[in-house]
């Protein structure tokens, strides 16, 4: 099944109003694509207001909650669904945007955010912004956004096998592709502290790159996608309201990530903002195509993710 391609919520220089952002969240909760993933797995579709119809969908998304208990999305079993679920999903996945959004809009961005992970998310997540930027889109300050998570057996493994040996934790793997990939040959400059909770952080720059290691906003948890964005603006960007951000990421967060990137920084300083993604198809020597189930888990992330937007006053 073919379905009509929905607009994540646009957030120019200087943002848009409420009414505006309402309406462009609505029609991606209305959308024919929800509704046919809704009642794929026995729902009614939204409707109503669109208050109610969001609210509906909301409370809906639970069912594709694999990550019950607050698990690893590298811990989740994934689930054997029939082949037309699978069909289902997939289709849905590129009309809302969990896949087919990987060429920016203009060709000039102020900063260029590249997200964080493991190193395989590392390396292709670089090398898909260092192709963007090889490719005409000019990129002002680029910054790898990830954590002092350290890494476990394989992926130490992996690390070691890709040239970076000395990798313990994300930001080493972040910092070691993102020179990589840039091809920058500069010595590193590095500032550390802790926040008053007594979270650590780390900043380092490599010449035009800066590679930030955020600080976990709950005690003991790692850096998320909002605690990266959040650091990235008090300890390395400071957007101007005239700024524009350029997020870089793989297809299936794009909705999730914009939407928290748009709340965090295009709401709190005005500046524009726009996500592309990178098709885990084109980085498969580094990463594994996407299972139904991660798209399913995403698709509830994206849904979570577009309703905080609208609850801003």
């Amino acid at each position: 099944m073919t379905f009509k391609e929905i607009a994540l919520p646009d957030w120019p220089v200087g943002g848009v109003d409420a009414a505006r952002m309402r309406d462009a969240v609505d029609q991606w909760v209305r959308s024919e694509a929800v509704a046919e993933l809704v009642r794929a797995f026995h729902g009614t579709p939204p409707h109503g207001t669109p208050e109610e119809a969001l609210a509906q969908l909301v409370a809906f998304c639970d069912v594709w909650d694999y990550r019950r208990g607050g698990l690893e999305r590298s811990e989740v079993v994934a689930v054997d669904y029939p082949d037309h679920i699978d069909d289902l999903v997939h289709d849905a996945a590129r009309a809302l945007g969990l896949a087919g959004r990987g060429q920016p809009s203009a060709d000039r961005y102020d900063h260029v955010l590249v997200l964080g992970g493991g190193p395989r998310t590392a390396r292709a997540r670089s090398e898909f912004a260092a192709s963007l930027l090889r490719g005409g889109v000019e990129g002002g300050a680029v910054a790898g956004l990830s954590s002092l998570r350290p890494m476990g057996p394989g992926e130490l493994e992996f690390a070691a096998a890709e040239g970076m040996a000395d990798a313990r934790v994300e930001a080493d793997v972040m910092a070691a592709a993102l020179v990589r990939a840039f091809g920058v040959d500069a010595p590193a400059r590095q500032r550390s502290g802790v926040t008053p909770a007594g979270e650590p952080w780390r900043v380092e720059a490599y010449g035009p790159l800066t590679v930030l290691a955020a600080a976990g906003n709950t005690p003991g948890k790692r850096a998320n996608t909002q605690d990266g964005f959040v650091g990235w603006a008090a300890m390395v960007g400071g957007p101007a309201p005239s700024d524009r951000i350029l997020v870089v990421t793989t297809d299936l967060y794009v909705p999730f990530q914009h939407a928290a990137a748009v709340l965090l920084l295009g709401m709190r300083y005005r500046c524009g903002v726009e996500t592309v993604g990178l098709d885990v198809l084109e980085y498969g020597q580094w990463l594994k195509p996407s299972t139904q189930t991660a798209i399913l888990q995403e698709l509830r992330a994206a849904i979570l993710g577009l309703a905080s937007l609208v609850a801003v006053p």
